[in-house]
């Protein structure tokens, strides 16, 4: 089969029957097999909402927005969550195409007869990370193996959270049952059929959010986070795996905010990095920077005010403090790196610094805090860059955002 020129998607199993809901990774059959299909110049070359038991293998997916789509987003899709593909020996490559500058200029807001569909104009209807081989936006039980996933600008692989409510599933366990027991096993990252190499922009992305999600070790340009769960042999993980209900905070704000995009009132948000966004043109980017500034003000109130005259400690603290808020935006704009893990130890140096210090002033308590704060934030830098960190249902990301936003007002209130 071939398809091209969808607004939505190339091929769409979507609602398929939910045969294996009981299972996990090993089933006796599946409801659709998809096979030698060529899906191009679409918005999706395929997508699967409720794309259940679906079995795609030896098909190409190229030169679309994004390649394959699979996920638990759109309510009244009966099957709901997402569970049980099977994509393997699939060509995922080269996913690129920008159709959003059609919604930008306007031209799909034209008359569909005056579009120009027949010179290839595409208007996508929903909102996707242009660049991209594959996103699972909430599902669960998949499995990705033995494709080759090259050339997609910004990511191979994308895994995020799908909440109950975006589906209208209220109940409370709804809320957590999605991006679970996915597996990434021996794809060819950045490189073609015939040995050819073509890079993606990031190997794997993923938001933080899910529970016995592993990857494989093969990740030439890298992922996001640095320290991805690694699979071990059979479905095994290596180690004792996360089991996070939320995902990492700024990634939760960029997902909110990408998911703005609306094709009917022209809307796509030019902050995004999916829609083009670079740089400190990002969200994410612009407000680590505001972070960034924040910090850099409260250490010279605190080395001035709070520790004055400053000692040798504390002036090391300050240093390292703005060492740490430049750093911080450089790793959020450039993902899959270790900047982000250094300036989250350089802010912890900086508070252990300044805590330390503040004890002996007569200021016990901020200090304690400061301290208990300068650990979250080394602990942010190893869950980061080096080890997820098990066992927790949420990131230490979320325990130093709720000290900062008590620490930085205190420090501020006795410098007055």
């Amino acid at each position: 089969c071939e398809a091209c020129g969808n607004g939505d998607s190339g091929i769409y199993p979507g609602a398929a029957h939910n045969i294996n809901a009981n299972e996990k990774f090993t089933v006796s059959r599946y409801a659709i097999e998809i096979e030698n299909c060529y899906s191009h110049d679409n918005a999706l070359g395929y997508s699967g909402t409720a794309g259940d038991s679906v079995w795609a293998h030896d098909n190409v997916f190229m030169r679309n927005a994004t390649g394959v789509s699979t996920d638990s987003l759109f309510p009244e899709h009966p099957g709901l969550p997402q569970n049980h593909a099977k994509f393997e020996r699939n060509v995922i490559a080269d996913n690129n195409a920008d159709y959003y500058a059609y919604v930008r200029d306007g031209t799909c807001n034209k008359p569909q007869i005056d579009r120009g569909y027949e010179n290839g104009v595409v208007c996508p209807c929903v909102g996707i990370p242009t660049g991209t081989g594959v996103i699972n936006a909430g599902g669960d039980w998949n499995i990705w193996q033995h494709n080759w996933v090259y050339g997609n600008h910004y990511a191979g692989f994308i895994l995020t959270w799908a909440p109950g409510l975006v589906r209208n599933a209220k109940t409370w366990a709804a809320q957590f049952d999605t991006s679970h027991h996915n597996r990434y096993l021996g794809n060819s990252m950045g490189v073609a059929k015939d040995g050819m190499k073509s890079p993606n922009g990031i190997d794997f992305w993923w938001d933080g959010q899910g529970i016995d999600n592993c990857w494989q070790s093969s990740r030439p340009s890298g992922t996001e986070p640095l320290a991805l769960p690694t699979c071990g042999s059979g479905w095994s993980v290596i180690g004792p795996g996360t089991a996070r209900y939320v995902n990492e905070p700024m990634k939760l704000i960029s997902l909110l905010n990408c998911a703005r995009y609306d094709l009917v009132s022209q809307t796509v948000p030019c902050n995004c990095q999916w829609f083009g966004a670079k740089g400190f043109s990002r969200l994410d980017v612009q407000i680590s920077t505001g972070e960034g500034v924040l910090t850099v003000l409260v250490v010279a109130v605190l080395l001035w005010r709070c520790l004055s005259p400053p000692s040798n400690l504390s002036v090391v603290g300050a240093l390292l403090g703005v060492a740490g808020a430049v750093v911080g935006v450089i790793g959020a704009i450039y993902e899959a790196t270790p900047w982000c893990g250094i300036g989250f130890v350089l802010l912890g140096g900086w508070w252990l610094a300044s805590g330390v210090a503040l004890r002996p002033r007569g200021r016990p308590t901020l200090g304690m805090v400061t301290i208990v704060l300068a650990v979250f934030a080394l602990l942010c830098a190893i869950d980061r860059a080096l080890w997820m960190l098990p066992w927790i249902p949420f990131s230490p990301s979320y325990v130093r955002i709720l000290l900062e936003i008590v620490w930085i007002p205190w420090v501020i209130i006795i410098s007055l």
